[in-house]
């Protein structure tokens, strides 16, 4: 509710406890699974130190025990004996007393691994070689690849030509399933993370240099179709409908691969992960956030405003209990329901009825439902503006108008 950390870890100091001074820069998942709380550190797959480099910089697996909050264990890469350029992949998936991670080796080839370990020791217990790639052919790689869990079997997508099944009761290849990578295509210097997606018995892809969302049967590997879209987000499965997005939103057929709608047609490009919630998809742009009926692709609602009207930036949606969550590459920011906001400026006003900024956010933060009470407090923010300097009361009084006025278009806009 406040926002206010639970706990902390230095896991910088946890990693130099370890001699690993290295460079520590780069972002990665968690994973919580029951008490345990996993953290993967260190190098990126794209990226491994040189193996005479003091320090190494390794590669860690570190677990948490968030009910004690103490470090339970946490294991180097190396105690896998894969050589030096060994290097953990995104953080892992857990079922029952087993944990699942990726690990990539590059040198003269590319070599992926899926590894199990004791989810309470860190203890390693089998890993399974998945395929080899070329290391001058393959597509720019993502910060992580991460594994999907569904039953007995686990799936992974190694963003190198392959995506295979493992059969966790026996730790063998299920199957293994090839596709034709594009060298030269990739999304920008951090391609998207893209777990695989299993439901009701198909295994969705969005192989990183594809430029497709793939459809495989989960029991034998085999393709059941293909679709040309430039997707860089799977975000999941509802109505019957794929949901993948890119430059555009595209709802794509779950059993036949046909697109059934796209949406924009020639709007601004897409800016970070979207949600699903409810029916509705949520889409961020640069400046905005679109919502959009899942089955029919259109608006059902005026474009929520990141800069203007939240003041802040897009970044990858996150859907909680009454909330969303909007993570940034260096904040992470919860945003409650216009009503819960229009509430709480309402005391902010009430505490504060001579400040012309609490009208003005109150203003903001009314106009999504109620743009008269809207009007009255871009009004009341103006007339205060009047006591200020001359010209810090122009630029208030500039920048309130120009938010007034974008209210009105998008309340317009959404009776259209």
């Amino acid at each position: 509710n406040k926002g206010e950390p639970i706990y902390q870890a230095n896991l910088d100091a946890i990693n130099e406890r370890h001699g690993d001074r290295g460079d520590r820069s780069g972002y990665h998942t968690l994973t919580i699974a029951g008490r345990w709380l996993f953290v993967r550190t260190g190098h990126s797959p794209g990226f491994v130190p040189n193996s005479h480099a003091p320090g190494g910089g390794r590669s860690r697996l570190i677990c948490f025990d968030h009910e004690t909050k103490r470090l339970a264990w946490s294991s180097d890469v190396g105690a896998l004996d894969l050589g030096q350029q060994a290097v953990f992949e995104g953080s892992p998936v857990v079922r029952g007393s087993e944990l699942y991670i990726g690990v990539t080796r590059l040198d003269a080839m590319v070599t992926s691994y899926v590894v199990c370990m004791d989810v309470e020791t860190g203890e390693f217990r089998w890993k399974r070689l998945v395929c080899e790639s070329t290391n001058d052919s393959r597509p720019v790689m993502p910060d992580q690849n991460l594994l999907t869990l569904a039953g007995d079997s686990l799936y992974c997508c190694t963003n190198q030509g392959a995506i295979a099944a493992i059969d966790l009761p026996t730790a063998k290849l299920t199957w293994l399933a090839e596709y034709d990578v594009e060298p030269s295509s990739h999304r920008g210097a951090s391609p998207a993370i893209n777990p695989c997606l299993h439901h009701q018995g198909r295994l969705y892809v969005v192989p990183l240099g594809s430029s497709s969302l793939d459809c495989f049967d989960a029991a034998t590997g085999e393709r059941e179709w293909r679709t040309t879209v430039p997707a860089e987000h799977l975000l999941g499965i509802a109505h019957g409908l794929v949901f993948v997005t890119g430059d555009r939103v595209y709802a794509v057929d779950e059993k036949t691969g046909r697109v059934a709608w796209q949406f924009p047609e020639n709007q601004p490009k897409g800016a970070g992960r979207g949600m699903l919630a409810g029916d509705l998809v949520y889409w961020p742009t640069s400046s905005e956030i679109h919502v959009l009926d899942q089955q029919t692709g259109q608006r059902t609602e005026a474009p929520i405003s990141l800069i203007e009207g939240l003041r802040t930036k897009s970044g990858n949606l996150v859907p909680g209990d009454g909330y969303v969550l909007i993570a940034q590459n260096r904040q992470l920011l919860v945003v409650r329901p216009h009503a819960w906001l229009t509430e709480q400026r309402e005391k902010l006003v009430a505490a504060n009825p001579n400040s012309q900024e609490a009208h003005l956010l109150l203003a903001s933060a009314a106009a999504n439902e109620d743009i008269e009470k809207a009007s009255r407090h871009f009004q009341q923010a103006i007339n205060l503006a009047s006591q200020l300097p001359a010209e810090q009361s122009e630029n208030f009084v500039s920048r309130t108008k120009r938010e007034w006025v974008r209210s009105i278009l998008h309340h317009v806009q959404g009776q259209l």
